[in-house]
């Protein structure tokens, strides 16, 4: 879970430190952000996404959970396996919902009360569908949108194989990418 926060602080540095958010003076409007996660199935995910689910003020706008699958190749600890089901995603979405509840509201009145700006959490079947849904987000509004793609190395990999397709087959290492609306 020590990577998740280091990863959480990181992001959220980087988002206080855009153009974007000194340009609203540090408004949320301004910049949409999205976690995209995945773990492995022998991993406790409750401990994984707690550190995600507490990012101070700052909430995540939009939550993907996908296969590490790209449709190019499985990127799989073991290629030989099916391609997985969504019953772990599904189960990771729930446990997500639970912990952002717990993280932003002090009473059960308080959840009940502001369900509404409780934000999606959407369960994709492989890496470009999961592209599809963030293009769509993307599309739904204005501004900068800021992706977190964590929780595992393969979903990492996976998502900078469809986006970067020369890193596949070159030595550069990359560290992490943005998206940005257009």
């Amino acid at each position: 879970a020590e990577s998740r926060v280091v990863a959480r602080d990181w992001f959220l540095s980087s988002l206080k430190a855009s153009p974007a958010a000194s340009e609203t003076a540090g408004c949320h409007a301004a910049v949409r952000t999205v976690l995209w996660f995945n773990c492995h199935t022998s991993r406790n995910p409750a401990v994984l996404l707690a550190p995600l689910a507490a990012c101070d003020r700052q909430r995540f706008d939009l939550v993907l959970f996908s296969s590490n699958v790209t449709g190019l190749s499985h990127v799989l600890e073991d290629q030989r396996e099916p391609a997985p089901s969504l019953d772990f995603q599904h189960k990771l979405a729930d446990i997500w919902r639970g912990l952002d509840k717990e993280s932003r509201h002090d009473s059960v009145a308080d959840a009940i009360t502001s369900t509404a700006d409780h934000q999606q959490a959407i369960v994709c079947s492989n890496v470009p569908a999961a592209l599809v849904e963030l293009r769509r987000f993307a599309e739904l509004g204005s501004g900068d949108v800021r992706v977190l793609v964590c929780g595992s190395l393969y979903l990492v990999g996976a998502v900078l194989e469809l986006l970067q397709p020369q890193l596949r087959d070159s030595s550069i290492s990359a560290t992490g990418s943005l998206l940005r609306s257009t």
